[in-house]
């Protein structure tokens, strides 16, 4: 992985990932935590974006749009492995950085810079945590929509990509 992010997880429910995040720093990995609070996980990271407990969603759909509207998706990926996408891009629309800068707490220039990282360095990988941020009512929409970004960009099935270690990514 060139660029790691490590949303909502920390190292104490996943140790076996400590490891593989270390080594991939050590081969110059940038990795981004994103969570409402520091933890061990921060102190892994070149970068900590705390951001407003419930709102990842809106984080996610603002990267999207970012990654949709400056033409950095993977349209091979999405035309052989993708259904929906045209209606998808619509909906995005208006799902801009500054859209949700007030709803997450994060600069929409914080925003549209982590999406230009993450579709661009590549192969870049989502460490999702666990299940305490679909904890809330329409909590599992957060991680439909987190999926998405690994799908706009082509990152799932390469090595060092995709939605991280569970899922046998990491290289």
């Amino acid at each position: 992985s060139r660029t790691i992010l490590f949303w909502g997880s920390n190292l104490a429910s996943q140790p076996t990932t400590a490891p593989h995040l270390i080594e991939a720093r050590k081969r110059g990995a940038r990795v981004i935590h994103i969570d409402c609070r520091r933890c061990e996980a921060s102190r892994h990271a070149d970068d900590v974006m705390l951001i407003r407990p419930g709102t990842d969603a809106a984080l996610a759909l603002a990267m999207a749009h970012v990654i949709v509207s400056e033409g950095l998706t993977d349209t091979t990926f999405l035309a052989e492995h993708t259904i929906g996408f045209d209606a998808f891009a619509q909906h995005l629309r208006s799902l801009t950085p500054a859209w949700a800068e007030p709803i997450t707490g994060i600069p929409a220039e914080r925003i549209r810079h982590l999406a230009q990282l993450y579709a661009t360095q590549t192969p870049a990988m989502i460490v999702l945590g666990g299940s305490s941020m679909f904890k809330h009512q329409s909590g599992w929409e957060t991680s439909r929509a987190i999926a998405c970004l690994p799908a706009l960009t082509g990152q799932l099935g390469l090595p060092g990509g995709g939605l991280g270690p569970r899922h046998r990514a990491f290289v």
